[in-house]
């Protein structure tokens, strides 16, 4: 039997805007799932952290299941606890600069393959912005085509979602 490598602690934020799974390792929170079902999450945590024990915690997610009801209630509009991104380098490079986005305001892909230094990486930023494991609090719906347009979107319901995410980011 295989020794878990590390605890991630889990809970589900069961919001009037949708079923929220959260995990979180004891540097931050590590993934964040719209509307999946629970072995979606499962999966999601074991790529990222391979042999991961998950313990069902909800006090060590309260404050998360805060700031995201916040940000649900119009409250608020940047995420201020602490993230543990495990990415390769260029997803790394690439979250970060989801996070310069200003709250209720797009960028194209093409923008955040400049702010990177790799303005030829349009296709792998979009990659990287469908790896992102922390949808909302790294937002990668604030991305949008070149033309303006949606095209993609990783979490449940598509670009259906981003939409959403973006209107109630404007209004």
């Amino acid at each position: 039997m295989r020794r878990a490598s590390e605890t991630i602690y889990w809970d589900v934020l069961k919001h009037a805007s949708g079923t929220f799974y959260m995990g979180m390792s004891e540097k931050g929170l590590v993934g964040l799932q719209i509307g999946h079902q629970y072995d979606d999450f499962v999966s999601l945590i074991s790529k990222k952290i391979p042999n991961a024990a998950l313990e069902h915690n909800p006090k060590k997610l309260e404050q998360w299941s805060n700031q995201l009801s916040e940000y649900y209630e119009n409250k608020r509009k940047a995420f201020d606890l602490p993230v543990d991104l495990r990415g390769t380098d260029f997803q790394q490079s690439v979250w970060t600069a989801l996070l310069n986005i200003p709250f209720g305001q797009t960028c194209t892909y093409s923008d955040i393959a400049q702010e990177i230094g790799n303005e030829k990486a349009v296709r792998a930023v979009g990659a990287a912005c469908g790896a992102n494991p922390l949808m909302i609090v790294v937002p990668c719906h604030r991305v949008v085509g070149k033309d303006g347009g949606m095209h993609g979107f990783a979490g449940e319901g598509g670009v259906s979602t981003k939409q959403t995410l973006l209107k109630h980011e404007k209004n």
